[in-house]
């Protein structure tokens, strides 16, 4: 893969990302128009919860992290399956 390449790809899934974001922003006002009083603080707290989580994911590839970060997940991701493992063991 280029470098030409791997530039078009990153502003690829960055342009996706804030398609993302602002679709979700767009049905967050849809469905708080549809949705009962007693309803929305939670609705709105899982719609906060994708687009900051898409925020997030984009400030990764913004500045060159998403390699890094893969790797951090994936030892925690390791570390919990061998804990989990440890626990069941020794239970």
């Amino acid at each position: 893969m280029t470098i030409l390449d791997k530039l078009l790809e990153k502003k690829d899934v960055l342009a996706y990302i804030k398609f993302r974001i602002e679709i979700l922003e767009l049905e967050l006002s849809k469905v708080l128009i549809e949705t009962e009083d007693k309803d929305k603080q939670q609705i709105k707290e899982q719609f906060d919860g994708r687009i900051l989580e898409l925020k997030e994911l984009k400030k990764i590839i913004e500045f060159g992290f998403l390699k890094m970060k893969l790797i951090s997940n994936s030892n925690k991701i390791k570390k919990i399956k061998l804990n989990e493992k440890l626990r069941l063991k020794y239970e």
